[in-house]
C-alpha cells in the first residue's frame, strides 16, 4: 500500500451536497497528489483526515488486516466501532490492465455503480462509503473502493460446508430448503434485470440467518457483474445457472437442484415471463452445460503449476528451469533449485527406490508452515532420443507434474505437487533445460501415516488365512471402487493404476478407507471417458491384485457393484463390464507372456 505517497501534502477538503457519486448525497472530496478521494460525509471523521485515509494509524495499531492478496487486487479489513470496513485496492501492473481501465473505467467506480443498481432492484449487496482514484493526464490507474462491513454474515460456501453441519438434522433440512428458495429468487431478480454475474459461485454470496432461520443472501464481488441491456436469451440463462450449479453439482441431490429450477422458473414467470420451456429438458441442458463449464474450470486450475501466480513461482538459473509452490520457504528455494540432488543424500533422507531409471527419497524441506516431510523423485534422461526430441514429447516428470495438477483440480486424492526442477547439461540455457533436460526432479507432499498398497499386500495380506483376506478386502473394496469411479467421472484415465502406485491409510484390522494415487506418468484426460479406457484401468488394477494372489470373484463382484451407478443403468450392466474386464485381463496376460514382462 502506497501509504506514504498518499500523506505527503495537506490538501483542501470540499463538501458536495448534490448527487456526485453513486447517486448518493453528501460526499467530501480531497486530493492527495494524484489520488482523489470521495468519502461519505458521515464516515469522514472515522476513516479519514486531512491527509486521506488513516493508513498510518491503522498500521501502527495493527488493525489493518490483509484478507486477500494478489497481483491485481488486495483486500484489507479494518475494525471500526462495532463492525468495520473493507478496502479493495485495485492495481494496474501491466499495459493490458491499464488499457482495460482506460476503456471500461475504474473497477472501484464500476463496482460502486453496480452496487447502487442491485440495491434498486431489491438485491442486498455492499454499501460503498469511499472511492479513491489515481489519475495521470486524466487516465485512471490504481483505485480503491471502501465499503461498510455487513454484520453477522459469512460466505455461503463456508456456511454450507462448516456451519450448517453443526445444526440438528431437522433444522439443516429446513435451512437448505429456504436457501434453495432464496437463491432461486435472487437469480430470478438478476436475470429479470438482464444481469449476469461472470463469477457466480457461493464464495461471492454472503448469508445471514434471522431468528426464524430465514436466510438473507448478499451478492458481492460485483466487478464480474455484466448488464446485457436486452432480455437474456435462454442459452445465457442456462450458462449462468450452470456456473452456479458447478458448486452444488457434487454437494446436493438431483431432487434439490430440480426444486431450485422449478422455483427459479416460478419467479421468472411471475415477474417477467420466459418462453415456454420443458423443465426436465432445461434441467438436463443445465447439467450438460455444468459439466462443460467444470471441464474448462478444472483445466484452467491445472495450469497453475506451469507459470507464476499466487500459488506457484517460476525460477530460472544457469542450466535450470523450475516452478515451485509458494508454500516452500523463500530462503530454502535457492538451495533447492541450485542442487536438488543434495536433498536425496541428506542425513535424514530415506531412500525409497534406487534404480537406473529413477531415484525416490523421503526428505525434509522448510515450508511456510514449518519443516515438512516430502518425497523427491529424480528421473535422469537415459535415451538420446528422449533428450534430442524433448520438443516433440514432454519429459516424463513434466507429464506427471501436470497430471498431478489435474487430479488436484478435480478433487482426486493425490499428493500436492510442490516443485518441478529441470536440470540441463552444463552451459545450456534455462529454456533448453526445460525442453530437453538431462535430469528432472519433482517434489510432492508425503501424506502422513500412509503406506504403499503393494507392500501391505506382500508383507501382511498374503500371509493371512483366506477368510481373513476376504474380510479385509471386502471392508476396503467399496472405498477403492468409489475413488476409481470418481476418477473416471472426472474424465481421468490412469493406464498404470496398480497397487504399487496407490497409498492407503490402514485401519486396525488391515483394511483401508482412504487411498491416494501416485506416479502419474500414465494419466490422461478424455471427456467423456471412453468405455475401453475404463475397462483397461480396471483390468490393470485387477491384474495387480491377481499378481499378489488376492484376486477373488467375490471381491471383484463387490467392486463392480460399488463402481457402477446401478440406479441409472440396466440391471445386467455389471455382467457386460465383468466380461469386458476379464477379456482385457486375459489379453494383457498373453501380451506380457509373449514379451517376457512380469505382471505386477
Amino acid at each position: 500500500m502506497n501509504a506514504t505517497k498518499l500523506e505527503t501534502s495537506r490538501p483542501s477538503r470540499r463538501y458536495y451536497s448534490r448527487k456526485q457519486l453513486f447517486g448518493m448525497l453528501g460526499w467530501s472530496w480531497i486530493q492527495i497528489e494524484n489520488v482523489g478521494w470521495w468519502i461519505r460525509e458521515e464516515w469522514f471523521e472515522r476513516i479519514a483526515g486531512p491527509h486521506g485515509l488513516k493508513w498510518k494509524d491503522w498500521n501502527h495499531s495493527g488493525v489493518l488486516r490483509v484478507i486477500k492478496d494478489g497481483p491485481l487486487r488486495t483486500v484489507y479489513h479494518v475494525p471500526i466501532g462495532d463492525s468495520g470496513i473493507y478496502i479493495k485496492h485495485y492495481r494496474v501492473p501491466g499495459l493490458r490492465t491499464k488499457a482495460r481501465q482506460w476503456i471500461r473505467g475504474g473497477k472501484a467506480r464500476n463496482e460502486g455503480d453496480k452496487a447502487l443498481h442491485l440495491a434498486a432492484i431489491g438485491i442486498p449487496t455492499i454499501n460503498p462509503i469511499a472511492l479513491g482514484e489515481e489519475r495521470k493526464f486524466g487516465l485512471i490507474y490504481e483505485n480503491y473502493l471502501v465499503t461498510e462491513e455487513i454484520e453477522g454474515v459469512e460466505p455461503l460456501d463456508k456456511f454450507l460446508e462448516q456451519t450448517l453441519c453443526t445444526f440438528e438434522a431437522t433444522r439443516v433440512h429446513k435451512i437448505r430448503r429456504l436457501i434453495n428458495e432464496e437463491l432461486a429468487r435472487l437469480c430470478a431478480r438478476l436475470h429479470k434485470s438482464s444481469l449476469i454475474h461472470g463469477d457466480f459461485h457461493p464464495g461471492n454470496l454472503l448469508i445471514k440467518l434471522d431468528e426464524n432461520d430465514h436466510p438473507l443472501l448478499v451478492l458481492i464481488d460485483l466487478d464480474a457483474l455484466r448488464h446485457r441491456g436486452v432480455p437474456l436469451r435462454q442459452t445465457e440463462i442456462r450458462d449462468n445457472l450452470a456456473q452456479l450449479n458447478n458448486y452444488f453439482w457434487s454437494r446436493s441431490s438431483r431432487a434439490e437442484r430440480f426444486r431450485f429450477l422449478e422455483s427459479y422458473l416460478k419467479y421468472r414467470r411471475r415477474n417477467n415471463p420466459l418462453a415456454p420451456v420443458n423443465v426436465a429438458r432445461f434441467a438436463r441442458d443445465i447439467e450438460t452445460a455444468t459439466r462443460t463449464w467444470a471441464e474448462r474450470l478444472w483445466r484452467r486450475w491445472a495450469k497453475r503449476g506451469q507459470s507464476t501466480n499466487k500459488y506457484y513461482k517460476t525460477v530460472t538459473a544457469p542450466s535450470t528451469w523450475a516452478v515451485l509452490s509458494r508454500k516452500i520457504d523463500r530462503d530454502h528455494i535457492k538451495s533447492i533449485v541450485e542442487d536438488p540432488e543434495r536433498l536425496i543424500y541428506a542425513p535424514d533422507a530415506v531412500i525409497l527406490k534406487h534404480s537406473r531409471s529413477s531415484t525416490v527419497a523421503e526428505v525434509t524441506i522448510r515450508t511456510t508452515e514449518g519443516d515438512q516431510r516430502v518425497v523427491i523423485k529424480k528421473i535422469p534422461t537415459l535415451k538420446p532420443a528422449e533428450f534430442w526430441f524433448g520438443w516433440a514429447r514432454s519429459p516424463r516428470a513434466w507429464r506427471a507434474w501436470n497430471a498431478a495438477g489435474h487430479l488436484v483440480a478435480r478433487g482426486i486424492p493425490t499428493p500436492l505437487p510442490l516443485a518441478y526442477i529441470a536440470k540441463g547439461s552444463p552451459g545450456t540455457s534455462s529454456g533448453l533445460a526445460k525442453i530437453s533436460p538431462a535430469a528432472t526432479f519433482t517434489i510432492l507432499e508425503r501424506p502422513p501415516g500412509m503406506v504403499c498398497l503393494s507392500q501391505h499386500m506382500e508383507k501382511t495380506l498374503v500371509h493371512l488365512p483366506l477368510h481373513l483376506q476376504i474380510k479385509v478386502l471386502l471392508n476396503s473394496v467399496e472405498a477403492t471402487a468409489k475413488v476409481v469411479r470418481h476418477m473416471h467421472e472426472m474424465s481421468v484415465s490412469h493406464r498404470d493404476m496398480k497397487a504399487a502406485n496407490i497409498l492407503v491409510r490402514l485401519l486396525d484390522d488391515g483394511s483401508w478407507r482412504e487411498m491416494v494415487l501416485i506416479d502419474l506418468v500414465g494419466v490422461s484426460l478424455h471427456h467423456p471417458l471412453p468405455h475401453h479406457l475404463r475397462v483397461k484401468n480396471l483390468a490393470r488394477l485387477a491384474i495387480s491384485f491377481q499378481s499378489h494372489g488376492l484376486f477373488h470373484n467375490t471381491i471383484a463382484l463387490r467392486f463392480i457393484r460399488a463402481y457402477l451407478p446401478l440406479a441409472y443403468l440396466p440391471k445386467k450392466a455389471w455382467k457386460e463390464l465383468w466380461r469386458d474386464v476379464q477379456a482385457e485381463v486375459d489379453r494383457k496376460i498373453r501380451r506380457n507372456t509373449r514379451s517376457g514382462r512380469p505382471l505386477s
